[in-house]
């Protein structure tokens, strides 16, 4: 079969035509071989120099000890990458590395030359320096001849653009640590004084072949048997397939279901099985964290999970490789095994995972050993704690050997951080450690694997954990029992591996702590260590539960729904507050930046838990204002750096989040907080984002000044017809060339505008800012009058209009008819007309609500052919993400605004296919969403129709998705209609019809609600009782100490 890629389906087609017959392969083959011999003689090499040159890349993309410094060398010259930048060498690419003494030696330098010509070819991009180390009474005349046969070399090759990858530079021009630097970070670094490249390159090879069979000739340790190698046989297809049981579970659908009230979610694999897409939980502190699949394998970040991840994300669904493990090795046996399914499977043994709030559990049972592996995270230190508990209820001891193992990455990607970690032992503690002293944000800190005692063997070398055809799942160190050799070196492939001996009396149990984390020192790593290793684990996890209880208790409600119960009780707040505000990272993206108005929506969702969180994230956002009123739409927490865009609703949401706040919470001290503007260079013609760090501005002014700001550019950006532009994109980024010449509409932005102005309006009034009250009051009525005229397609509302004027979302548009979110907002905003917004919301359910599916599509038709270009978004297959798939963060809106209007039944119909435990009832539905399903999917595709892929119901990217704080909001103050206003709660239920009513305990501002809304088909109107007296209005009073019994009355 042939891959092929083009430019275009032209290309494409063309392509095809001329590969698609029998004798093509050949033909193929032979002009690629062809075109290598010419190639290669071209640049005066022989096939033989082609195949070493093979060989030296290797090197360069898998550095070997053998052919860099010496360890020590690396540990104590290695600096920050900055410090090559007076060189000219960026330190971005693997760098090989030359050095001369004598003019005599310059041949080898032009056969590098050759080389690197040679790698460039194959698309293989590296920085080839020389350094001239000759006495600084010749060094000018060897000078001038290396960078004559560097400037020839840089004149070649340029059909493949310019060659800026060659460095000549002079020793006795270099601060010392550019040149220690400089000499530590290369992957290959040879003198010319030792010969030809090759043969240097074959010396190191035999050197390597030396010391590894020296290790291999190392004696056993005499306690150890001499072990039988473990083969890891393929499990039988009867084995392979063998499901769980699932008693005691609710919701069980074939791989896992809810323990109890729903706080739990439980994983049981048997065979070989595993969950169809990993099944995470993300646990979290405010700065560190990690997530881990069902089946173990767990992803551990500090700081920002995107720029300084301790061990590998994987990111990748199929395989999920672990870059952590815990393995055990039986001694009297010679078997290996793990309480994890992700490594040493073992196909006769049940794997169980338990997710909670705040921590993963993980059981499992081998003949008579019984395991248990807890991982929690610290509320506070940066650190991971896993204990280990090992039962034993056979009739002998057990002797075993245990094995941690961490794979290091300290930077975004271990194949750029590998190379320069740098690890050591902590005397003090017996921790091993690791620095990435390269790295430019965070060089300094310190990562850490650790026990709390008894270590039998270290090492810091992954090859010899792995073994030469090892894998973290099978690591053969672990396979064959082996003692760790104790090497702790710079410059080889890096990681952290700690062997425990243990012993298990008949009948008794053991319990082993392991500590992975990071620090901003070795010394303060060395104390973390011996802090933590001393705490009670149980009270850990007392304590974690008082924490997480005290937060999700804030609301808890029964109702006939149990899988309601699960989401609202348990699962939506955390998956909001553990993921989206602290984590910022999950499996299928590890982002670690704010978004402007992501996490401002998110703390919205929990303002009735911890109005504090709302409130520092709006200061936070205020703080990413430029002086012009426009923000950055998302930003990396330490340094600031951020992109500033021209995406059109971001200068709303800051307003928009501010009133929101000021209802719920009555909290008018927070306008009045004074807070520095950004400075930055203004997008410039044509622009439509640019990546920077702004300066923090000398100019401050209060929140409302922000909010008012940001107010004033929103409306500044408004067509002739009085509809805000959509220019880079809206709410829906994909959108990004609709309206990119400046003058396309977006309505959807005009109803949320619009609720906007008429929330705020009121606040310029209290603050005495009646100008711009008046101002914005004015602005309001013209864009009302534009969206009920030019915005009203007929039948729905338009969702905006193309650069040329082509409407957007229209009947009469080829695709993307109709979207949801124009439709919703018509209702959300309390502006649509009432009769047009019950017309426009009943197509929406006619045309996007799909019952077979069980989805709620953004629009439809989604883009395919269309020859108009709406943006990235055409780039996702049809029915894909917000390509026409169900996006559930619009989705949520649909469901509230159907509770709004009184459509209880569509509303709760709605929110249940929204419910993800819906989508995984049994095991052929589990196997069809394929992702977790008890926390929200951002999308779920539709399918393409006519492809007939099946893809349709699949869920999509979970856990980071501001969905989930809006189906709460759909599920809490939509349907419940439970919403706190300052010192009161308002109850406002709007119940499905077959609901005879629900349960709630609600405990805010130190009062305690018990509340119970009952169907009666005596009521003709909502009533209210409080304490068994009746109360006017809706809403009850929060007093401090006191535990309230109220009961609503709905009229059937």
């Amino acid at each position: 079969f042939w891959t092929v890629v083009g430019a275009g389906r032209t290309e494409l087609d063309e392509a095809i035509a001329r590969l698609d017959h029998p004798e093509s392969f050949a033909r193929q083959a032979m002009l690629a071989w062809t075109r290598s011999q010419v190639q290669t003689r071209h640049m005066g090499l022989s096939l033989t120099d082609a195949a070493n040159v093979q060989k030296l890349a290797r090197y360069l993309i898998y550095p070997d000890p053998f052919l860099r410094l010496p360890a020590e060398s690396i540990a104590s010259g290695l600096g920050k990458q900055s410090s090559l930048w007076p060189t000219s060498i960026s330190g971005d690419f693997p760098i090989f590395l030359v050095r001369i003494g004598d003019v005599a030696d310059l041949e080898i330098v032009a056969q590098a030359l050759r080389f690197q010509e040679y790698m460039r070819t194959r698309g293989m991009m590296i920085d080839f320096v020389v350094v001239n180390e000759q006495a600084s009474s010749y060094v000018q005349d060897l000078q001038r001849a290396v960078e004559t046969l560097c400037e020839n070399s840089r004149l070649r090759g340029k059909e493949l653009g310019p060659r800026q990858h060659i460095f000549a530079v002079r020793r006795d021009l270099m601060d010392e640590t550019t040149y220690k630097t400089l000499l530590a970070v290369a992957r290959v670094v040879l003198h010319t004084r030792n010969g030809t490249i090759f043969d240097q390159i074959e010396r190191a090879e035999a050197a390597a072949l030396q010391a590894r069979d020296a290790l291999a000739a190392l004696p056993i340790p005499r306690e150890l048997p001499s072990p039988t190698p473990t083969t890891h046989t393929p499990a039988s297809q009867a084995v392979a397939n063998v499901s769980a049981d699932g008693s005691g579970l609710s919701q069980w659908n074939g791989f896992g279901g809810f323990d109890g009230d729903g706080r739990h979610y439980v994983v049981r694999l048997a065979g070989r099985r595993t969950t169809p897409q990993p099944w995470i939980n993300v646990v979290s502190n405010a700065s560190f964290g990690f997530h881990t699949s069902a089946e173990g394998a767990a992803f551990t970040w500090s700081r920002n999970s995107r720029d300084y991840q301790l061990t590998p994300w994987s990111n990748d669904p199929v395989s999920n490789r672990p870059g952590e493990g815990l393995y055990i090795y039986d001694q009297a046996s010679g078997k290996a095994f793990s309480p994890l399914a992700a490594m040493v499977r073992d196909p006769s043994m049940t794997y169980e995972a338990w997710h909670g709030q705040g921590f993963s559990t993980f059981r499992s049972r081998r003949g008579p050993l019984s395991m248990d592996l807890t991982h929690v995270v610290d509320p506070v230190d940066p650190l991971k704690i896993s204990r280990l508990r090992i039962q034993n209820s056979g009739s002998v001891p057990a002797r075993l050997r245990v094995y941690a193992y961490a794979e290091w990455v300290l930077g975004g990607h271990r194949s750029r951080t590998a190379a320069t970690i740098v690890p050591s032992r902590d005397a003090a503690s017996g921790a091993l450690l690791a620095q990435n002293p390269y790295g430019l944000d965070f060089g300094e800190r310190v990562a850490f694997l650790a026990a709390d005692g008894g270590v039998h063997s270290v090492t810091t070398d992954r090859t010899e954990f792995l073994g030469r055809h090892g894998s973290s799942e099978l690591p053969q160190a672990v396979l064959s029992g082996a003692a760790l050799s104790g090497r702790v070196e710079a410059g080889d492939d890096p990681c952290a591996a700690i062997a425990r001996d243990v012993e298990i009396p008949a009948g008794g149990d053991v319990t082993l702590l392991w500590l992975l984390g990071d620090a901003e020192s070795a010394e303060e790593a060395s104390a973390l260590v011996q802090e933590h290793k001393v705490k009670d684990f149980d009270q850990r996890l007392a304590d974690n539960e008082r924490e997480w209880r005290g937060f999700l208790d804030t609301i808890q409600v029964e109702t006939p729904d149990k899988a309601l119960d699960a989401m609202v009780n348990h699962w939506l707040p955390y998956q909001s507050l553990a993921c989206r505000i602290r984590a910022r990272s999950a499996f299928y993206q590890a982002s670690g930046a704010f978004g402007f108005r992501d996490q401002l929506q998110d703390t919205l969702a929990l303002l009735a838990h911890d109005p504090q969180l709302a409130r520092d994230q709006i200061l936070n956002a205020a703080r990413r204002q430029f002086p012009e009123g426009d923000v950055q739409h998302w930003w990396l927490p330490r340094t600031g750096a951020g992109v500033r865009t021209l995406i059109s609703d971001d200068v709303v949401w800051l307003a928009h989040a501010t009133a929101r706040y000021l209802l719920v919470t009555g909290d008018a001290t927070i306008l009045k907080e004074q807070l520095a503007f950004i400075d930055g260079q203004p997008l410039g013609d044509g622009e439509h984002d640019a990546f920077f760090t702004p300066e923090i501005s000398k100019k401050t002014a209060s929140l409302y000044d922000h909010c008012a700001r940001a107010l004033d550019l929103a409306i500044k950006r408004s067509s002739p017809a009085g509809l805000p532009l959509i220019l880079g994109g809206d709410w829906n980024d994909g959108m990004n060339r609709v309206g990119e010449h400046g003058k396309g509409e977006s309505v959807w932005l005009g109803w949320f505008l619009l609720k906007t102005l008429g929330d705020f309006a009121p606040v310029a009034k209290a603050e005495g800012d009646a100008k711009r009250a008046q101002a914005w009051a004015k602005h309001a009525d013209v864009l009302k009058r534009a969206l009920e005229s030019t915005a009203w397609d007929g039948e729905w509302y338009r969702r905006g209009s193309f650069d040329d004027g082509t409407p957007l979302g229209s009947r009469n548009s080829q695709e993307c008819k109709i979207d949801s979110i124009a439709q919703s907002w018509s209702v959300l905003s309390g502006e649509g007309d009432p009769a047009r917004s019950t017309t426009a919301m009943e197509q929406a359910t006619k045309l996007l609500v799909d019952d077979k599916l069980k989805i709620v599509k953004l629009f439809t038709p989604p883009f395919s052919k269309t020859e108009k270009d709406p943006g990235y978004i055409k780039s996702y297959p049809p029915g894909v993400r917000e390509n026409g798939g169900q996006y559930t963060h619009a989705a949520t809106w649909f469901v509230i605004a159907l509770a709004e209007m009184g459509q209880v039944d569509e509303a709760y119909r709605c929110f249940s296919m929204l419910n993800p435990v819906n989508h995984a009832t049994d095991e052929a539905t589990a196997e069809h969403y394929r992702v977790e399903p008890y926390v929200v999917a951002a999308d779920i595709y539709a399918g393409d129709d006519n492809a007939g892929s099946g893809k349709g119901g699949r869920g999509g990217w979970t856990w980071y998705t501001g969905s989930a704080g809006w189906l709460y909001r759909a599920a809490v103050e939509g349907i419940l209609g439970i919403e706190r206003r300052g010192k009161r709660v308002q109850f406002k239920p709007k119940l499905p019809s077959h609901w005879d009513g629900y349960s709630a305990n609600l405990k805010m501002l130190g009062a305690e609600l018990r509340v119970r809304v009952i169907r009666d088909n005596k009521a003709k109107a909502v009533s209210l009782e409080v304490n068994g007296t009746k109360a006017k209005g809706s809403a009850v009073e929060l007093k401090d100490g006191e535990v309230a019994e109220v009961v609503i009355r709905i009229p059937a």
